[in-house]
């Protein structure tokens, strides 16, 4: 498919940034097509973080990787410096929500900082013309549970509380039986560590919110929750199945990608 359609958006502080440069030369080697497509870097620029970082570092690696800095793009998250995150993790993911849909592509791609793909053991397309039949809010691997048991609940009462004409949800609550005791929920959605977004759709989310804050602290909850009460179509994709893996822990993710690198030869 045509690059042109596509931004890549990444969310970076200093400890994901370790991650990045960990995986990007994995992920360009086995989908060359990347290289192709609009980039847009959000990071934590705040003064006070200590995780902040100079987004230098990441044009500068997209440069080293082949990559047209042209089509490059690196924003601070301004909100951060107003709004209250109980979390790290929570003010980042924010982000992919505010400024995902900010993109002037058609479509954009979230591949999170500690996901990567297999040399030689990958799809030979990153994407498939297929998945975009019938206009899908987002494309992503299914899910079978939420952590938090109560935040389907909390999204209910947050999609009644809109009041503003267009932002109203028609559909009722989903209504999501769960323990208040327990750490999780079993109920069918998405993850979104590789997945794809409908721009426009995502704009119409992002004005959902009142303030850069989400009704729960997590990205791919939010649009999930927003598809379902909206009724919208979505196309769930095994990316597991096409060489992408995920590792959450930072020192076995960076000695993984390193041994995957030399045996493929990546950066000799």
């Amino acid at each position: 498919m045509n690059p042109d359609l596509f931004t890549v958006v990444v969310g970076l502080d200093a400890r994901t940034f370790q991650q990045f440069e960990a995986t990007l030369p994995l992920n360009l080697f086995s989908y060359p097509w990347l290289r192709e497509c609009r980039w847009l870097f959000f990071f934590d620029n705040h003064p006070a973080s200590p995780v902040k970082l100079d987004a230098r570092k990441a044009v500068d690696l997209l440069m080293r990787s082949g990559c047209n800095e042209k089509t490059s793009q690196v924003l601070g998250v301004p909100w951060a410096t107003v709004e209250p995150y109980s979390s790290q993790r929570e003010k980042m993911l924010t982000g992919f929500v505010i400024q995902g849909a900010g993109c002037s592509t058609p479509f954009w791609i979230k591949i999170d900082t500690d996901a990567f793909a297999l040399p030689f053991e990958s799809a030979d397309e990153f994407l498939e013309p297929e998945w975009f039949e019938h206009s899908p809010a987002y494309i992503a691997p299914r899910w079978g549970y939420t952590v938090g048991s109560d935040q389907p609940h909390k999204l209910d009462n947050w999609g009644d509380s809109l009041c503003r004409g267009h932002a109203r949800f028609d559909s009722p609550r989903l209504d999501i039986p769960f323990d208040p005791n327990a750490r999780t929920v079993k109920h069918k959605r998405m993850c979104s560590w590789v997945s794809i977004y409908d721009t426009v759709w995502t704009q119409q989310c992002r004005e959902l919110l009142q303030r850069p804050v989400l009704p729960v602290p997590s990205q791919d909850t939010f649009h999930w929750y927003c598809a379902e009460r909206q009724h919208k179509y979505v196309k769930h994709v095994n990316f597991k199945r096409r060489g992408w893996r995920t590792i959450s822990k930072q020192s076995r993710l960076l000695d993984t990608c390193a041994e995957l690198r030399s045996k493929a030869g990546i950066g000799e």
